[in-house]
């Protein structure tokens, strides 16, 4: 049963993103999953619970790597914590629980890619405010704002290589009037032009456990 629920969810988070695109989803780090030297540079100061996180995470990036046929590389660390990927390669890591997945791609096909993977469930009301735009309707209620704070999230990780700048949850608005399941990103600021993330597409879905969100920017030539 773990078997088939995992082989499920590497399904249904590839079926997110387009062709060109590999993904590797973990439901927990393997107890053989070690780091590259350079990737162990970047965790002398981590506690065990982030240090296994990380070993996870890096884990699925070079499972995907390999998977598309690249040479598998480091995934080091940014400043700002955002993988560091090999030339060539873009990508996106997300954990939740024990959970870990990564998807990569050729640089050449994407500028860059987003996922992130949350519990199911509704946010505090509190919290759904800060996250969610008066013209997200029904935002605040049941699943709907735990589904834009995953979209947001898959979003920033996704734009943020691209514009090197942080984004407030307030500062994206997401429409979800297309396909069922789809979602384009309309950013509200000025801290960046928006013709960088025109490009920008997405996918969700809601499992009875899990809400997962990818998207990606294509090159525009």
């Amino acid at each position: 049963m773990v078997q088939t629920v995992r082989m499920n969810l590497q399904a249904t988070i590839s079926a997110l993103f387009p062709s060109g695109v590999a993904v590797c989803y973990s439901a927990c780090c393997p107890p053989d999953a070690e780091l590259l030297p350079a990737e162990l540079a970047h965790t002398r100061n981590m506690v065990s619970s982030r240090l296994s996180e990380f070993r996870h995470g890096r884990w699925c990036a070079r499972q995907a790597m390999q998977a598309l046929g690249l040479p598998v590389g480091p995934v080091g660390k940014r400043p700002d914590r955002a993988p560091e990927w090999p030339a060539g390669v873009t990508g996106t890591i997300a954990h939740t629980g024990s959970l870990a997945a990564a998807a990569v791609a050729r640089a050449d096909d994407f500028v860059a890619l987003g996922l992130d993977i949350e519990q199911a469930g509704p946010l505090e009301a509190e919290t759904a405010r800060l996250i969610v735009r008066p013209d997200e309707d029904g935002g605040v209620h049941g699943n709907r704002a735990k589904v834009l704070f995953s979209i947001k999230e898959a979003i920033y990780k996704c734009i943020h290589p691209v514009v090197r700048t942080y984004v407030d949850f307030q500062e994206m608005r997401v429409d979800l009037s297309g396909p069922p399941g789809s979602f384009a990103a309309v950013p509200d600021t000025n801290n960046f032009d928006a013709a960088m993330i025109a490009g920008l597409a997405g996918r969700y879905t809601v499992t009875d456990e899990l809400v997962i969100s990818a998207c990606w920017i294509m090159p525009t030539h």
